[in-house]
């Protein structure tokens, strides 16, 4: 995905922010892992010193909310 990215650099702009700020888990956890480990990338390429809890705070705010409050009792 990282390729991908790099390639279309200049087309991707804001619609990927928007996108990775809009994720939101509706199916499996796996298949929301993959979506927002696809977004994370690009948006690392727009912004390399993404802080690391603004990354973790966006992924738990797009899981369900039963698996976000199990997520939010061990405090990762």
């Amino acid at each position: 995905m990282v390729d991908v990215c790099i390639r279309f650099r200049d087309n991707l702009g804001s619609k990927v922010v928007e996108d990775f700020n809009r994720l939101q888990q509706t199916g499996s956890i796996d298949d929301y892992l993959a979506k927002f480990e696809e977004l994370k990338a690009c948006i690392l390429l727009k912004t390399p010193h993404m802080p690391e809890d603004y990354l973790l705070e966006s992924f738990i705010g797009g899981l369900k909310p039963a698996v976000k409050a199990l997520v939010r009792a061990f405090k990762p």
